[in-house]
C-alpha cells in the first residue's frame, strides 16, 4: 500500500484513494480520501480520514496499486 493506490474496505465495499501515509508514534497512519457518501453526516464528512496501518491490513484491500 501506498500514496496513490485504491483501496476497497472487504466489509462495504466503499472505496478510498491512499493521500498521505505517516508515522504516528510506533504505528503507520494512512490518510484517505474516501469516494461517494459513506461518510456523509459523518465528522468526516468531507471524504478524508485516517486509519491506522494494521485495521488496513484486516479491513482493506488495494485494487489498483500506484506506481
Amino acid at each position: 500500500m501506498q500514496v496513490g493506490s485504491l483501496v476497497k474496505f472487504k466489509a462495504t465495499d466503499v472505496v478510498a484513494m491512499i493521500t498521505a501515509i505517516t508515522r504516528e508514534g510506533d504505528y503507520n497512519s494512512f490518510r484517505l480520501h474516501v469516494t461517494g457518501d459513506a461518510l456523509a453526516n459523518t465528522a468526516c464528512a468531507d471524504g478524508i480520514t485516517y486509519v491506522s496501518e494494521d485495521m488496513m491490513q484486516r479491513t482493506a484491500e488495494v485494487i489498483s496499486e500506484s506506481r
